[in-house]
């Protein structure tokens, strides 16, 4: 029986390797396709479609783990409050907290939304640097690379709530 649980926690290991390594070298891979066949393959577009999808999802998870930390640390606090020096009291609180958050896995965890004003922001700043570096069809570059950090925003977004995008540890 300890096998199985171990071919559970290698194949769920190597799942979230593979999405993650689809959202880096995916992003990476789109970005420079835009860049290349659209905005002519100019050295500057080619560097912001290379960075640009990547970034959306790289900034989208610290942010998405500030706002979990702060929920905690909230959480904690009011746990804190709550038990007014009483030790048992503040040890039974923390208890069902963690509990509470252990039982419902990340789909509980708050702060989903934060991928998409992430990527949106990503893909502007993306896109507007496309209009000034490309050589080729700019507004068609511009407009393909926000598609695709707003995109990249969407999908993260509805992993997390899924409870498929794993929350970052330390």
């Amino acid at each position: 029986m300890g096998g199985d649980n171990r071919q559970d926690s290698a194949a769920e290991a190597l799942g979230t390797a593979a999405l993650w390594a689809g959202f880096l070298f995916g992003g990476m891979a789109f970005g420079l396709g835009v860049a290349y066949f659209v905005a002519g393959g100019s050295e500057g577009a080619l560097f912001v479609g290379f960075m640009a999808l990547p970034l959306a999802f790289g900034l989208g998870m610290v942010a998405w783990r500030a706002i979990v930390g702060a929920w905690f640390a909230a959480k904690l606090t009011t746990s804190v409050l709550k038990s007014r020096g009483r030790e048992d009291r503040f040890r039974e609180e923390v208890k069902t907290m963690l509990g509470d958050i252990g039982e419902a896995g990340p789909t509980r965890l708050p702060g989903t939304w934060v991928f998409v004003p992430v990527a949106v922001v990503v893909g502007a700043v993306a896109a507007l640097l496309m209009l000034i570096v490309a050589e080729g069809s700019r507004v068609g570059a511009a407009a393909l690379l926000f598609a695709g950090c707003v995109g990249v925003g969407l999908a993260l977004r509805r992993l997390a709530r899924a409870g498929r995008l794993p929350f970052p540890e330390e």
